[in-house]
């Protein structure tokens, strides 16, 4: 929402001054540019460890897409809650605003997909927040060890996780769900 709110600042400030485009551009090596400051942080922004994937979510209310840190686990299954009660106090921790999974119990193992993210951002030109994956990614390794979960689905097709998503933390539920 923010760089689209920006954008449309930006256009009428360009209307305004009758500002015209220029015909010849060249595109033969494009950049993806930002229209927020960027940060001394960015470099923690991107993650730096195989086990996060950025994932995209359909479209949502009034045809939102939003993106996600996705992970992929799995756990015995006796230690499932407290490991879900951890990463919820992680997630917490890092500022994610939406935290939510589905799984698949089976035998005495647990796959896990867990989703990371915010709700909409830069509402009413508001900043958009940041989270520190680097830091994420520590944590997440340390839960990891801790309770002895591996990444990755276990068990085949039959077993991979399904159903409806299980909410830890929401906002935006109709934008993020």
């Amino acid at each position: 929402d923010y760089d689209f709110l920006f954008a449309k600042e930006v256009e009428k400030i360009l209307k305004k001054l009758n500002v015209s485009s220029h015909e010849k551009l060249d595109f033969t090596n494009p950049e993806r540019k930002r229209l927020s400051k960027e940060t001394e942080n960015d470099e923690n922004s991107i993650p730096q460890k195989k086990f996060i994937q950025f994932v995209g979510s359909e479209l949502k209310k009034s045809n939102a897409e939003n993106a996600a840190l996705r992970i992929d686990c799995n756990i015995e299954l006796n230690k499932k809650n407290d490991f879900i009660a951890a990463l919820k106090k992680i997630a917490i921790e890092e500022q994610f605003e939406v935290f939510f999974y589905l799984f698949n119990d089976f035998d005495d193992k647990a796959n896990l997909m867990l989703f990371f993210t915010n709700g909409r951002q830069g509402l009413n030109l508001t900043a958009k927040k940041s989270n520190n994956i680097v830091r994420f990614e520590a944590k997440m390794e340390q839960i990891m060890e801790q309770f002895k979960a591996n990444f990755g689905h276990v068990g085949g097709y039959d077993c991979y996780p399904k159903g409806e998503p299980v909410i830890e933390l929401i906002v935006d539920k109709e934008y993020t769900m």
